[in-house]
């Protein structure tokens, strides 16, 4: 009976099987045939639904309006890149930037209006030309107006500079506030720090120095800084030593016109120090120099006097490390110079 049973359990569960395959191919191809069906009438809805959408614009929508404007007022430093960047609230309308109410032209210096909602002007390495009032006229649309100043990147320019070959030379500006890197050029070739005699720093407050320590022939030339594309330069021209004339008169010399000249000082960081000389009857002007660059009364530690008796002082108070150098007076072209020795002011300790 059991074997009996079995065959008919495996007998019914074949014709099952069979049944179910026979069932499910044509239940299969209907559910593509309704998926393809479904998605042929989204399209269909997402064309008409485009075409009804665009005559709906057509019919409502003949104004432009604008969702984002760029501030009242902006400031820019030369050289700078500026940008201008409007939202409109739908992408259907022929735009155009103005200046001053002069339409901007797209060419090498303002880049090509990228398609989409933001219309962004770009101005690379703005000029101080680039200045005044900034919009965009869009289809019945003129927004508000965007006031761009542009400031000068030299505050401080580069000034000429004429000299006697041998002496020291230094050029100096000042920036507005902008980070970019600086290159200094002679006659259109940069210029290495390699050299001996030339030295460039970078100072706080944006000033940059070219300082020539002893100057030739060779050094004339034009001289040029170049930060971000904005360029400023000045001529150095550096005179030979004039030949003598023999006139039958003996020319004054440090030994005949300084009766007594400029001693060597050797002091400690933090002291006072004076230079003091006297020359012979001599009225003309003197002129106090240190490291080969003329020393002016501006600065707060110098004093220079004048004293009956054709007597010359320079004092320093109180002297620090950096006032280390050469000094030097002239009077009537003739020279007498010493040098200030600073130490630190270091202490050492014994432990016994």
């Amino acid at each position: 009976m059991n074997g009996r049973e079995n065959r008919d359990e495996k007998q019914s569960k074949k014709m099952y099987t069979s049944r179910k395959d026979n069932i499910t191919e044509p239940v299969l191809w209907k559910i593509y045939a309704w998926i393809s069906t479904f998605v042929v009438c989204i399209i269909y809805v997402g064309l008409i639904f485009a075409v009804c959408a665009n005559g709906i614009l057509d019919k409502y929508y003949h104004k432009a309006y604008l969702i984002r404007n760029p501030p009242a007022s902006l400031t820019f430093v030369e050289g700078q890149t500026m940008f201008l960047t409007y939202k409109l609230l739908i992408n259907r309308f022929v735009v155009v930037f103005k200046r001053n109410d002069d339409v901007i032209g797209e060419d090498s210096h303002n880049n090509e209006i990228e398609p989409g909602r933001s219309k962004t002007l770009t101005i690379q390495h703005i000029t101080l030309n680039d200045e005044g009032e900034y919009y965009l006229e869009a289809l019945g649309l003129t927004c508000r107006r965007t006031m761009v100043t542009v400031k000068q990147m030299f505050k401080k320019t580069l000034t000429k500079v004429t000299i006697v070959e041998g002496s020291g030379a230094m050029f100096e500006c000042e920036t507005e506030e902008e980070n970019s890197p600086v290159e200094w050029f002679k006659d259109g070739k940069t210029i290495n720090d390699t050299s001996e005699n030339i030295k460039m720093e970078s100072l706080q407050g944006y000033i940059y120095k070219l300082t020539i320590t002893s100057t030739s022939l060779q050094d004339t030339g034009t001289y040029t800084i170049l930060k971000n594309g904005i360029r400023n330069e000045a001529v150095l021209e550096v005179k030979g030593d004039l030949p003598a004339v023999d006139t039958g008169i003996t020319a004054p010399t440090e030994a005949t016109l300084f009766k007594r000249p400029l001693e060597k000082v050797t002091i400690v960081e933090g002291f006072d120090v004076q230079f003091e000389c006297e020359t012979e009857e001599d009225s003309s002007s003197v002129k106090w120099f240190k490291d080969d660059f003329p020393i002016t009364p501006d600065k707060n530690n110098l004093k220079m006097e004048t004293l009956p008796g054709h007597i010359y002082k320079l004092i320093i108070s109180p002297a620090s490390l950096q006032d280390s150098g050469r000094y030097r007076i002239e009077k009537n072209g003739i020279r007498s110079e010493a040098v200030l020795d600073v130490k630190g002011n270091k202490v050492d300790c014994f432990i016994f």
